[in-house]
């Protein structure tokens, strides 16, 4: 769980900030440019490391994010443009409130849930592939996640039969429609429109919709060889599961009023959106750590 979000800042846990001014570390950023440590922060989540350069026109020295690790994952993740602009007329207590200003809406926004997702899927799940199935499954359970689309949940697999009218023909499941277009020239440049254009058509049926809406859970499509479109021994880039949940927000956002929607939107800076962010969506604040 990261610390709270509290007045537009925000606020973590144990929180150590250290400010050397009269540093002369320094340190080398991605794009290969050599900058002047400046601060470090930390707290239970987070390391975070500013640095500090001057500025060649106005001669004044400013500061800016240049790396934010995350503890529990043990990876720097990707973060927007975060800078402190004159610094020598910034007390430290200043710098610490711009920086927690600029991590609330961090997370409020959504780039932090994204820099997980992406550390998560596309990078650093490797390490579930050595995991039993046992383990993995226990993994699922526990972190409320639906990966084996059968049962209950057939209804969610492309293979479940439903009438799909795609490009003039007709088809009796996703699969059958998706598995057409193969043949097609640009095929493997557009495949996750065309699934995703076969999905919105596949839940036009109210029941398959309503019964969409009705779940809770994280989908991953569990599989033996697609690790782009889902996940195999729990590693991948999970596309078709990020797809499913969200035609399910986008269904639910239709049932609303726009005066509902209107409050919806304004609840992304405070509850709903930094609810997510936060990692409740999968029922526990510990979900990516190794076995």
């Amino acid at each position: 769980m990261l610390g709270m979000i509290k007045n537009g800042l925000y606020e973590g846990e144990h929180i150590t900030f250290c400010v050397d001014r009269n540093s002369n570390v320094v340190i080398e950023d991605k794009d290969k440019e050599k900058l002047t440590f400046l601060a470090v922060y930390s707290d239970d989540d987070f390391t975070i490391n500013i640095v500090k350069y001057q500025n060649e026109y106005t001669k004044k020295w400013n500061a800016k994010v240049e790396s934010i690790y995350h503890n529990e994952l043990e990876r720097h993740i990707k973060h927007p443009a975060m800078f402190f602009e004159d610094i020598e007329t910034l007390s430290d207590d200043e710098l610490l409130k711009i920086l927690k200003r600029n991590m609330y809406f961090y997370i409020s926004d959504g780039k932090y849930e994204k820099a997980v997702k992406e550390i998560t899927y596309y990078k650093y799940r490797e390490y579930m592939k050595e995991w039993s199935y046992r383990q993995r499954e226990e993994y699922y359970i526990n972190n409320n996640i639906v990966s084996d689309f059968r049962g209950e949940y057939f209804f969610l697999n492309n293979d479940c039969p439903c009438r799909i009218t795609y490009k003039g023909k007709e088809y009796n499941s996703v699969t059958e429609a998706y598995e057409d277009q193969k043949g097609t020239e640009f095929f493997y440049k557009d495949k996750l429109t065309i699934l995703h254009n076969l999905l919105v058509i596949k839940f036009e049926d109210k029941d398959l919709r309503q019964r969409l809406k009705n779940t809770d859970c994280h989908f991953e499509w569990e599989n033996e060889e697609d690790e782009y479109l889902g996940t195999v021994k729990g590693s991948g880039a999970n596309k078709f599961g990020q797809m499913l949940e969200d035609l399910r927000t986008a269904f639910r956002l239709e049932d609303q009023s726009k005066e509902e929607v209107t409050e919806i939107k304004m609840n992304v800076l405070n509850k709903a959106n930094i609810s997510n962010a936060l990692g409740n969506k999968y029922k526990t604040g510990n979900i990516f750590r190794k076995g």
